[in-house]
């Protein structure tokens, strides 16, 4: 059953199985709020319910921030950045990625730390499970790879020749 939730004149559906949040490029509107903020496209609920992380924008300008379901207010934590946050479990740290590394950061000191590299790739959209125990993420690089996979013959005798 989908159940709806208001933040500033849009909607939030929440559904799926087990509860989960569908958040992913929401857009709400933001009037009224900081002038250094016009929109934004949410891309990770937190796990409590009562934030949502995405990228804040003004014209050209992008920042992960988040939105606070709780104060109504929106946050930049990272200025001049427009990766796609996910949040950890502890509902204080975003994560992000940037080339070939993930990083974390705290939304109340806004300290970021490296969290994992791997410069023989480039890392999008990082998540952690919900448990903490599993970090996920894309990997690109520039150079592809070639699979090959050596097919027994058929137990019949039969082949494709």
């Amino acid at each position: 059953s989908l159940r709806r939730f208001s933040a500033v004149a849009s909607e939030i559906r929440r559904g799926g199985s087990g509860g989960s949040f569908a958040a992913r490029n929401f857009i709400p509107e933001l009037a009224g709020v900081a002038a250094e903020v016009d929109r934004m496209v949410v891309w990770d609920w937190s796990p409590n319910g009562k934030m949502v992380a995405g990228v804040l924008a003004k014209g050209n300008a992008r920042h992960v921030g988040y939105f606070s379901l709780d104060t109504g207010t929106y946050a930049i934590v990272v200025p001049n950045s427009n990766h796609i946050p996910s949040w950890m479990p502890d509902n204080r740290h975003l994560m992000y990625s940037e080339g070939g590394k993930i990083f974390t950061v705290d939304i109340v000191s806004k300290a970021v730390r490296d969290l994992f590299s791997n410069p023989l790739v480039h890392i999008r959209s990082p998540f952690v499970s919900r448990d903490g125990k599993l970090l996920y993420y894309t990997a690109a690089n520039s150079e592809s790879d070639i699979w090959m996979l050596e097919l027994a013959p058929e137990k019949d005798g039969n082949s494709a020749d």
